[in-house]
């Protein structure tokens, strides 16, 4: 079920703008979500805590209160609809949306957790392949730290540089040698474009 706003609309913003949560997205897919809910008006559920009407409770206070509920029940249905099948699977769904919410970012900062220490290792332990070349090496090791910088683990390109260097085979030792040598500082296109016009080299 799809929910269309005429407030939302206005602003050309629709569910369709928002990328379904999946396994690598939630800060984006949050930020959207939140917009979303802002330009509908109904994003009071995330902001307020819930009322509680009581014998005390004026009429206004039980309007607000269904307001509340309104919202609450509205943005639940807009969470739901923008999660993957599988993601909305494996995340319990609370009672109420901020509880929800919460719960599907801990069940995302677990898993961010886990895919920071897996792409750790796989830096540290990225080896040459004989039969592959030095490019295949370095694009692995690039895509490799281009994952954590989007899991907020930013590492700077000298870093990156070096980590490439630290698993060329020893025939590279002369390039080595000459670039750490050198006040200038190669950029990674640079790095990829260099190795590889060495490995022509060395095999001719």
């Amino acid at each position: 079920m799809i929910i269309f706003l005429p407030t939302a609309l206005n602003y050309g913003y629709s569910l369709s703008n928002i990328e379904p949560l999946n396994g690598s997205n939630f800060n984006k897919w949050k930020e959207n979500v939140e917009l979303y809910l802002g330009l509908l008006g109904i994003d009071i559920c995330l902001r307020e805590p819930q009322p509680i009407p009581d014998d005390q409770s004026t009429d206004l206070d039980h309007v607000k209160y269904r307001e509340w509920e309104r919202t609450d029940r509205m943005t639940k249905l807009i969470l739901k609809q923008t999660m993957s099948p599988i993601v909305r699977g494996s995340v319990a769904e609370p009672e109420t949306a901020l509880e929800y919410m919460t719960a599907i970012g801990q069940k995302f900062i677990q898993n961010e957790k886990a895919e920071i220490h897996l792409l750790l290792d796989k830096l540290t332990g990225t080896q040459y392949d004989p039969a592959g070349s030095v490019r295949e090496l370095n694009i692995d090791i690039i895509r490799t730290t281009t994952r954590l910088g989007d899991l907020n683990v930013v590492l700077p390109d000298a870093y990156i540089i070096h980590v490439c260097f630290k698993h060329l085979p020893a025939s590279f030792a002369p390039l080595r040698t000459a670039y750490f040598a050198q006040k200038e500082q190669w950029d990674l296109n640079e790095l990829i474009a260099i190795c590889v016009q060495e490995e022509e080299l060395l095999k001719s």
